[in-house]
């Protein structure tokens, strides 16, 4: 399946901006406004990111996650809580994604937060692309073919909304996801929960 980045560029390929109201499409000449071509993109974003759900995880993480309009399958009814609550293994919060869903994150940063999901390691609920190797921006760029700069972004915009939190170790940065909306495990460690604010001496 192609990235992310293929679809919306299809997009901006039917359609170019007429103006800072509207947006024509290139074949056919119909014009729609701004907001509308926004929720395109949303649209699209939100059809990835549950087509990449379906996907079998490289570490076990609950596939049954689905954003936006997209209808999922059929499923039993699972019990969800919108903290953390010593959640089971790898166990993404469906009501914790949809808070992540709506938290107005551009199509980047949500689709980092979804790649970063899925190599996060127990008990610290941080990312690590090989076992006890904390890796550097460069290599999570080349992880989510991102470039630096622009992955830099991404993360600069999910601590602002408390998804992901940075700490130096060295000359890198470790990165960790808030367990709010995914935890690794049933303990995770008191550091983590600090970083959230959701643990308190």
């Amino acid at each position: 399946m192609e990235e992310l980045r293929y679809y919306i560029d299809q997009l901006y390929r039917q359609y170019i901006r007429k103006n800072d109201f509207e947006y024509m499409e290139i074949d056919g000449g119909n014009i729609i406004p701004f907001d509308e071509f926004e929720q395109l993109k949303t649209d699209t974003s939100a059809w990835w990111i549950n087509e990449q759900a379906r996907e079998p995880a490289t570490i076990g993480i609950d596939s049954g996650v689905y954003v936006g309009k997209v209808k999922p399958p059929r499923r039993k009814p699972k019990t969800t809580k919108s903290y953390y609550d010593n959640g089971d293994f790898n166990m993404m919060y469906r009501k914790g994604q949809d808070t992540v869903a709506h938290l107005n994150l551009s199509l980047y940063a949500e689709y980092v937060y979804l790649k970063l999901s899925q190599i996060i390691v127990y008990p610290y609920n941080c990312v690590e692309i090989e076992k006890h190797q904390k890796p550097t921006f460069e290599m999570l760029a080349e992880y989510t073919k991102m470039s630096k700069r622009k992955f830099g972004e991404c993360i600069a915009e999910l601590q602002q909304n408390n998804v992901v939190q940075c700490v130096g170790a060295g000359y890198k940065t470790v990165i960790y996801i808030n367990p709010t909306y995914i935890a690794t495990g049933t303990n995770i460690e008191k550091d983590t929960l600090r970083l959230f604010g959701l643990y308190n001496d």
